[in-house]
């Protein structure tokens, strides 16, 4: 009995013997450094979702790229897994399928590791590999202890041993297989690895067996490729089959009745050269979802901040509202440009990826393009085929054309009936027409198969699908991808799970989906609010426009006007009309003409045809800051009761235009008819006093400009449209310069042909018309008139006279005004002028 276990512990010392220490070469230390440190990092710093997944979804691609470079006989094989129904039958199939004898053995006594056989045309050779990379030639007793150990010994071998390989004549040259022990697959990551190692899965399984335990496993590590199941009860495997399964045509399963003819069968068309290995295109559909998550930010907030952008200008530099909204304006740019330098990172990682992989291909490899797709038997293509169309429709949205090429030539090669899918999407990134014939194609397409199904949802607008039908698609989505796949499946499945479909229209809404953000708001109102006070921040917190506008309501139900402000105004800028009009008009009520003009002036400019009140309110808001010529312009728009009657107003006593007695009755009349109170007694006031005039005159009255304006100088100038220039004119005469000096001249052809034409033009000319004798009768009231008109000339009327000959006119007419209003202020004639704008102009 010591003589047994003293073997047994000499085996198990030899195999677990370290060996030399293993290293890799410096290209892989490079990979690993990328992919570890830096991609790591990366996903630490950013927040992309599935980082955890992705983590440790690139710890199992650098194992199976170890077993490649460790294993270079894998180069160039298909490789088949194999599970049966237990050890008797695998017995049984490697010695009838593969006509195998002594090596069949191994597969009796071994339960409790994967064995590999590699074709050779050597004698057989046994090797066991341990967890140090270590590999040990050994016999078959030697095998046979381990699953002693195992079993009776009730030592766990898997611990510190990796797998056995066996190389051995039979007559499968071109099929390297995996043997997974019955009930081993789901305890063992590195069997995992293993399994999605393979190109292709047989089970056979007897009626004895319990093959639906490995089923659901092989199914649960989402395996797409080729699945072969073999079974004695056929039908009532068939029967079980898509209960076993869920969504059973997402995955390539293949039901036959087991016969040892029918799974050499099966073994003949999978024996082929195989040079395609997928995992690095695997990979790479990983980075590329994570660059597609981040170009979505990178979008959301760039519309954002161009919302903010926009509509910013709207508050005055006094606006308390306005340092609040900069900050959070500031602080999406900060995401945004966060978003914009991870992006730009994660490019970077994924080019020196395919650099450093393309390297590696050409040393351990040797692959050609014509290669990876000439190798690939019809049997083994769908996986590849999906993979490469998946792949081909991310580079295309990440604008990656010239990358995508290289699958899109693949998919030709093949054959695929689906490229019509890639050829729209690249004419829609190119802003092309679509082709009516790729249409065509596919709105008469099955309603099956992931990419159909995700172009049918993409193109629906063209092809011309319902809303009920584009959601019954979503529901078929197995992976949703975009903004627009999350709320479509949300919405679907609110209908059938409505937490559940809530929670994938959130997640649409945070990927900026406007969309599922107004049905959530939908949902908080429509339900009595249930959806409680929490959700309704939410929302607004992640900029509905919807929501932002019922928070400034409820601040404002509560008092607390200056966050109620701040809220209305974001809600502007995220687009709400209705925010806009409310805050308009709480503005107008309370008599905050000047804070309510932007408000009004966005709801007149933007698209779609205003309400007539808007006009009219705007055009009061104007006409109370005394911007009349915008108010006319207002009230003209308007053409409401109140807006004639603002020009009966306008119009009878000049303000904003040339006063005409006859355009104010007649606005007057308009308003009265309407029913406007106040016009009818305007109309009628103002009709006695024209009425009144024409008795007492039958002719106009025509002011004269030949008022002797110096004691000193007399002039003989008669211009009654001289208001503009009257100043000058008494300035000029007075040095001696002459009616027709080159001074007056110049200003009177600026005032004819330049001046009129301004917004404010008519308005100046006619005050100073009104005002200029006032002035003038000032001056020469003083004893030193003679100095004042000196000081004018050279401190204004020169100025104003050099500007113009610049063409400079906006600094003459600047400087002119400022002159009247220096005027104005010296000889205290504010209040004068003031009122004759108000009531005479």
């Amino acid at each position: 009995m010591e003589n047994v276990t003293e073997e047994k512990i000499k085996k198990l010392a030899m195999l677990l013997n370290i060996g030399e220490e293993y290293s890799q070469s410096p290209v892989m230390n490079d990979l690993d450094t990328l992919l570890f440190d830096r991609l790591k990092k990366l996903l630490e710093e950013g927040s992309y979702l599935e980082k955890a997944r992705l983590l440790h979804d690139l710890q199992t691609w650098k194992q199976q790229l170890d077993l490649y470079i460790e294993y270079p006989f894998l180069v160039g094989k298909t490789i088949v897994g194999i599970v049966n129904g237990g050890k008797f039958q695998s017995y049984n199939f490697y010695k009838n399928v593969l006509n195998l004898h002594e090596e069949a053995e191994v597969y009796k006594e071994n339960q409790g590791m994967p064995t590999i056989l590699i074709h050779s045309d050597k004698e057989t050779e046994y090797v066991i590999k341990n967890k140090y990379h270590n590999q040990q030639e050994v016999d078959l007793n030697t095998i046979k202890l381990t699953n002693s150990l195992s079993w009776k010994d009730k030592i766990d071998v898997k611990q510190f041993l990796s797998h056995i390989m066996i190389y051995a004549r039979h007559e499968y040259d071109d099929i390297i297989f995996i043997d997974f022990p019955l009930h081993y697959i789901h305890h063992n990551l590195e069997n995992q690895i293993l399994m999605h190692f393979c190109d292709a899965i047989l089970i056979n399984a007897t009626k004895d067996s319990n093959y639906e335990r490995e089923l659901k496993h092989i199914i649960k590590l989402n395996y797409r490729k080729l699945i072969n199941l073999n079974v004695e009860d056929y039908e009532g495997v068939l029967n079980n089959l898509n209960r076993i399964i869920r969504q059973r045509d997402k995955f390539q399963i293949s039901l036959q009745t087991y016969s040892t003819e029918e799974v050499k069968r099966q073994l003949a068309s999978l024996n082929g050269a195989n040079a395609y290995v997928s995992f690095k295109d695997e990979l790479l559909m990983k980075l590329l979802d994570i660059e597609k998550f981040y170009l979505e930010e990178v979008e959301k907030t760039k519309n954002l901040i161009s919302k903010f952008n926009k509509d910013i200008v709207l508050w005055s530099r006094e606006d308390d509202a306005l340092a609040s909204i900069k900050v959070m304006r500031d602080n999406i740019k900060i995401s945004h440009l966060k978003a914009q330098e991870l992006l730009s990172k994660h490019q970077e990682v994924r080019n020196e990826f395919l650099s450093k992989m393309k390297n590696i291909e050409q040393v351990h490899f040797k692959q050609s393009e014509k290669d990876v797709v000439k190798s690939k038997s019809i049997y083994l293509q769908t996986y590849e085929k999906n993979l490469w169309l998946d792949l081909t429709m991310s580079l295309i949205e990440l604008n990656e054309l010239q990358l995508a090429k290289i699958y899109i030539d693949r998919l030709e090669l093949v054959a695929d009936q689906r490229l019509f899918i890639l050829y729209l999407m690249i004419s829609q990134k190119q802003g092309r027409p679509y082709v009516e014939q790729h249409l065509k194609n596919l709105k008469l397409s099955p309603n099956k198969g992931q990419f159909i199904i995700r172009a049918k949802i993409m193109y629906r607008k063209e092809i011309g699908i319902s809303n009920e039908e584009v959601e019954e698609l979503a529901l078929k989505l197995d992976r949703v991808e975009s903004a627009d796949e999350f709320y479509l499946k949300g919405m679907a499945l609110s209908k059938k799970d409505f937490s559940k479909g809530v929670k994938l229209m959130k997640l649409a809404f945070e990927r900026g989906h406007i969309e599922a953000g107004q049905h959530l708001f939908r949902l908080y109102t429509q339900s009595n609010k249930s959806l409680h006070e929490f959700d309704l921040q939410y929302l607004s917190n992640n900029m509905l426009p919807e929501a932002m506008l019922e928070v400034a309501r409820n601040f404002m139900q509560e008092e607390k006007f200056a966050q109620g402000i701040i809220h209305y105004k974001l809600a502007i800028v995220l687009g709400s009309r209705e925010a806009l009009i409310e805050l308009a008009n709480m503005r107008y009520e309370r008599d905050d003409y000047r804070g309510a003009i932007p408000l009004y002036e966005i709801i007149i400019h933007r698209k779609g045809r205003p309400a007539l009140e808007f006009y009219e309110k705007l055009g009061i808001c104007y006409y109370n800051n005394e911007k009349y010529p915008e108010a006319l312009y207002m009230f003209e728009k308007g053409k409401t009761a109140v807006s004639y009657f603002y020009l009966g107003r306008m119009y009878e006593n000049g303000l904003g235009t040339l006063q005409n007695l006859s355009k104010g009755l007649t606005c007057y009349k308009t308003a009265s008819l309407s029913g406007h109170k106040q016009a009818k007694t305007a109309y009628n006031r103002l009709k006695s006093k024209i009425d009144r005039d024409k008795i007492r005159t039958q002719t106009s009255t025509t002011y004269s400009s030949s008022t002797n304006y110096s004691t000193k100088t007399t002039t003989t100038t008669s211009r009654s449209n001289d208001s503009w220039c009257f100043l000058t004119t008494a300035t000029c005469l007075a040095l001696g310069k002459g009616d027709t000096c080159e001074e007056l001249q110049l200003i009177r052809y600026y005032r004819d042909n330049y001046l009129v034409l301004d917004q404010d033009g008519e308005s100046l000319i006619y005050e100073y018309y009104q005002m200029a004798p006032k002035i003038i009768e000032k001056i020469e009231a003083e004893a030193n008139s003679q100095l004042v008109y000196i000081t004018l000339y050279n401190d204004y009327i020169k100025q104003v006279y050099d500007y113009l000959t610049r063409q400079q006119y906006i600094q003459a007419k600047q400087l002119y005004i400022q002159m009247v209003k220096d005027l104005y202020q010296k000889y205290e004639l504010d209040d004068l002028a003031y009122e004759i704008r108000s009531r005479f102009l």
